[in-house]
């Protein structure tokens, strides 16, 4: 492989590890603006959002969320609209 070809690799991974903690802090300070009960599970990579008899788990890094009858969706404005 080519010295180009492995930095333009290695950029590319560092540009995604970059975003993903971006993305984990602003939703995560988001979910605390909105006061959003949740806890912080494994350092904030995933947090688990329950409620009256639902629990739902999210990933802030990824925007990943879980619930727990198996239904899934992305992102921190799609997860505010379910909870509020």
């Amino acid at each position: 492989m080519s010295e180009e070809i492995y930095q333009y690799f290695t950029e590319q991974r560092e540009a995604r590890k970059k975003k993903r903690k971006s993305n984990r802090e602003y939703n995560l300070g988001f979910l605390k603006r909105k006061n959003i009960p949740f806890v912080e599970l494994n350092n904030g990579v995933h947090v688990r959002l329950v409620f009256d008899d639902e629990t739902i788990d999210f990933y802030p890094s990824t925007g990943l969320y879980i619930l727990k009858d198996g239904t899934r969706g992305r992102g921190i404005f799609n997860l505010w609209k379910l909870v509020k």
